[in-house]
């Protein structure tokens, strides 16, 4: 009884996890849908909206399109693609994962042109989800507390102090130490220190004279738009304590910065406030600008982690595209969620997502990481930066002002941020709506929307670099098209989107006066043939072949006239040829002129390009990193940071260990502090902590809050737990079946049709062996149909006059049958005594078992059994008549004569008697 309950128990169990389940995700499967949306330039391009209604996060998609009659198919972005007839699939072949329930992504596109109806183009998606329920982020408004905000506060603090040097350089790794080169330490350390020494020096040193005081004292005071930290030095228990996030901008943060950082330009260099040349050899991550709302790959490698694994590969400056639209969001007050995985970044587990993105510049500084903010798109969207202007009919041009504007002030005081790219890649083709370069106000016109765009980050902070990027087309004649009003191919030059700055020299940027203007960076964008066939890449190409027919007269001009700085803000691409080779040129042009750079890109989810980490975001590409570390900054084995006083990751320098000089901005401040007394030892609420008092205090209070934040346990982990408890439970159920019950294990792998290899051998449940009948023999027993077999005698059949005539033939056969196996006799001793005639049929044997048989009918006339005998030509040639039935096989040992057949079973066994005198003379006359 027990084992029935038990194996009961285990059916059920099986039946849940390997039935119910799978029925549950085919369940979830239904809720994905797609969608196709005209992009809103007028183009030809269109957009895949793929939205997650189910209960799991979405890790992939394949989308089938059959193309309308009238349409013309061109290619796609950001997938993989295959095309036969009028169907087109596309795949993703990165992970472009969708959170859910209800999340809309982007992830791809394609263009078509032709007169169609949008409707027209069937769409047919075929999702892939991950094993387990996502954990989207939920905001909580009961975590909306100073509690999650004082992470990103207490790491720049100590960074700020007399201590900066200890946390990168406690875990060094081994990464960037091999092979480093010595190309690029010349350049830096032969520019010229001291013509620009007057220019920046005078401004760092009034920002953070009030910087340090402010912060602790306004913290109570819930200003909007800031991230503040209280810091009470008598109670550790109360350092937790922040203020409350609030969403008027332009406060900034509140962080102790020393301000030191700040950069300018000299010509066609870019300098430190000691007039030190600097090197940005930079590096790109995305993520902000797709609608993941953090950096891509958060949802399976550790933000803290990565980041500190860009410090210590020797990048110095963090380029992170984002949107208009993502930057108003969060002048407004509201946060979209941030797609990240719970479990590997756990610390980020309450916070917004801008208070994430704050964590990260802290995690930037902590490492000596600067960054660079590119307003990359103006809509969210992961194919944005297909849009041709800086505006759209969802982000107006105000609104990517007031975007632009807001980020500069709220980072006015953090010189992590160094510099603002504008807008990324504006472009457009000469039949297209297109960012033009001229002296007009039109909205189009990307000079003069740059300068007002530069001057409102000035505004906000003076300090920052100013980087401007080239548009796509420029006119080859100025006096008959200088408008831009030609839609002929022919009227202009051509290159990559973003790379065209021969406007330069026609109408430079004008930010307003001269000191502003030595805040400019120009920044094109170059790729190789793996991107696009670009007309200089045909018959092939050198490296003197693309200074002259791309480089030279594009943006290199403005190097070689000592006009400004040049920052590539974008290059990279496979390591395969002939991609490599333009690669190889390009680097040896960076190497060269000491050209500033950010590198595309750390993601492994860039399409036509790669990344310098594979897909788990973690393991890097070493072939590709040895590439591009040809041409970072290094020194004596020892990569070069941007920070005075945080070198560059775990083996890296400072900019002071390089330089030789270190920039004092903080004043020094004499102690006026009295000993701790009986009234000093606690002070008031209303008393201000000293710069270093709050500074020694910021550790506990990020001890609190870390304490304070992972308190509870997340329904995620629940969940994980749970389903992980099952999962050994089954285990332990199988194992336990496996050991002790295999019988019962063997038929659970029968009743579920698994393999018959999972199958255990029993050793004392041997196959039967088959017997020459086909038929299994268990036991020793007589066959079913021989039950009358040695029991009954045969005797003869009563037959009727025509029955023994159409038995005459068989009866002849089976008599011969018998007399050539039955044994000789001896000769008789007469000799002259001749035998007597056989008859053809087989005499009786004496003493037959008597059988009761029925009597014949009265008109029938009963025969002798035994026939006459049959002519020879009768023996010869037997009658066509019906055979009878072949003797048995079961009787062929039974003690009676064999030419006589049996048939039928006796009427009556138990009345059968061999002295029932009426029986005795049955068959004869």
């Amino acid at each position: 009884m027990e084992r029935t309950r038990f194996g009961r128990f285990t059916s059920l169990l099986l039946v849940f996890i390997f039935i119910l389940a799978p029925l549950r995700f085919n369940r979830a499967d239904q809720g994905v849908t797609v969608k196709v949306q005209k992009q809103s330039d007028g183009g030809m391009s269109y957009n895949l909206i793929v939205t997650n209604n189910t209960d799991r996060e979405l890790k992939g998609w394949t989308i089938t399109i059959t193309v309308p009659e009238g349409a013309t198919y061109s290619g796609s972005w950001n997938c993989g693609e295959s095309i036969s007839g009028n169907i087109v699939k596309l795949t993703s072949q990165y992970d472009w994962q969708i959170p859910a329930p209800g999340q809309s992504v982007t992830p791809a596109g394609f263009n078509m042109s032709g007169e169609f109806d949008v409707s027209a183009i069937g769409v047919i998606v075929s999702p892939s989800f991950v094993t387990a329920p996502t954990q989207t982020p939920t905001p909580d408004p009961g975590k909306n507390t100073p509690t999650p905000t004082n992470t990103p506060s207490p790491t720049p603090t100590v960074a700020a102090t007399a201590t900066p040097t200890t946390a990168p350089t406690s875990a060094p790794t081994s990464a960037p130490t091999s092979a480093p080169t010595s190309a690029p330490t010349s350049a830096p350390t032969s520019a010229p220190t001291s013509a620009p020494t007057s220019a920046p020096t005078s401004a760092p040193t009034s920002a953070p004279t009030s910087a340090p005081t402010a912060a602790p004292t306004a913290a109570p005071t819930a200003v909007p738009g800031t991230i503040e930290t209280t810091v009470t030095p008598a109670d550790s228990s109360e350092s937790s304590e922040t203020s409350e996030t609030t969403s008027e901008p332009g406060a900034g943060t509140t962080d102790p910065v020393s301000g030191d950082d700040w950069l300018t330009t000299d010509g066609n260099k870019i300098v430190d406030s000691n007039g030190t040349q600097v090197w940005l050899t930079g590096i790109n991550w995305f993520g902000y600008n797709t609608g993941t709302n953090i950096f891509d790959g958060c949802w399976s490698v550790n933000m803290d982690q990565a980041l500190k694994a860009i410090a210590d590969h020797g990048f110095n400056l963090l380029r992170i595209p984002m949107s208009a639209e993502l930057a108003l969001s969060w002048k407004n007050g509201t946060y979209p969620d941030a797609n990240f995985n719970q479990a590997t970044n756990s610390e980020l587990v309450g916070m917004n997502s801008q208070e994430i993105f704050d964590y990260a510049l802290s995690l930037c500084r902590k490492y000596g990481l600067k960054v660079m903010l590119d307003i990359h798109s103006a809509n969210t969207d992961a194919a944005g930066h297909m849009t041709n202007l800086w505006y759209t009919d969802k982000i107006s041009l105000q609104d990517y002002y007031d975007a632009i504007s807001y980020l500069a002030d709220r980072y006015k005081d953090n010189d992590t941020v160094i510099a603002y790219d504008l807008k990324n890649e504006p472009h457009g083709k000469p039949n297209e709506e297109k960012a033009i370069w001229n002296d007009s106000t039109s909205d189009n016109n990307w000079k003069y929307v740059a300068e007002e765009a530069g001057r409102r980050v000035l505004d906000a902070n003076p300090h920052a670099l100013i980087v401007i990027e080239g548009i796509e087309i420029y006119p080859k004649d100025l006096a008959s098209n200088g408008d831009f009003s030609s839609t002929n191919s022919d009227d202009y030059y051509f290159n990559w989107w973003g790379g065209n700055l021969r406007g330069v020299k026609d109408y430079p940027i004008d930010l307003g006066s001269e000191e502003r203007n030595k805040q400019i960076v120009y920044s094109p964008h170059d790729y190789g043939p793996a991107v696009f066939a670009q007309p200089w890449f045909e018959g092939g190409y050198t490296y003197e072949s693309l200074k002259a027919d791309c480089w030279n007269e594009n943006w290199l001009y403005i190097y070689n006239d000592n006009t400004a700085p040049i920052l590539i803000g974008e290059w990279g691409g496979f390591m395969t040829e002939p991609n490599l080779t333009w690669m190889t040129y390009l680097r040896q042009l960076i190497g060269e002129y000491h050209l500033n750079y950010t590198f595309w890109c750390f993601n492994a989810n860039s399409g036509d390009t790669g990344g310098l980490v594979l897909d788990d975001f973690t393991t890097w590409d070493d072939a590709k990193y040895e590439f591009v570390k040809e041409v970072l900054w290094q020194d004596e084995e020892k990569f070069v940071g941007l920070d005075h006083a945080v070198p560059l990751g775990s083996n890296g320098i400072s900019l002071s260990e390089y330089s030789g000089t270190i920039v004092s901005v903080v004043p020094e401040v004499t102690e006026t502090t009295p000993a701790p007394t009986e009234t000093t030892a606690a002070p008031s609420e209303s008393a201000e902590p000293s710069e270093t008092t709050a500074a020694a205090a910021t550790p506990a209070a990020a001890a609190a809050a870390a304490a304070t934040r992972k308190t509870g346990i997340s329904v995620g982990k629940i969940i994980g737990f749970s389903f992980l408890f099952l999962i050994l439970l089954f285990l332990g159920v199988c194992l336990y079946l496996y050991i002790k019950r295999p019988k019962d294990w063997n038929r659970l792998i029968d009743r579920y049709y698994l393999p018959e290899k999972l199958k255990r051998d029993i050793p004392w449940e041997i196959e039967p062996e088959v017997a020459s009948t086909g038929r299994f023999t268990w036991k020793e027993e007589e066959p079913k149909n021989n039950e009358f077999a040695g029991k009954y005698r045969p005797t003869a059949r009563p037959a009727t006059e025509d029955s023994a005539k159409r038995a005459a033939p068989a009866l002849a056969a089976s008599t011969v049958a018998a007399k050539q196996a039955a044994p000789k006799e001896e000769p008789s001793s007469e000799k002259d005594e001749k035998p007597a005639p056989k008859a053809p049929v087989a005499t009786r044997r004496p003493a037959p078992a008597p059988v009761r048989r029925p009597a014949p009918p009265p008109s029938r006339r009963i025969v002798p059994a035994a026939p006459k005998p049959i002519a020879k030509e009768t023996l010869e040639t037997p009658e066509t008549s019906e055979a009878p039935k072949i003797l048995p096989t079961w009787a062929s040992g039974a003690d009676f004569p064999t030419d006589r057949p049996i048939w039928a079973k006796p009427i009556d066994p138990e009345s059968i008697s061999g002295d029932d005198p009426k029986e005795e003379n049955n068959g004869e006359e």
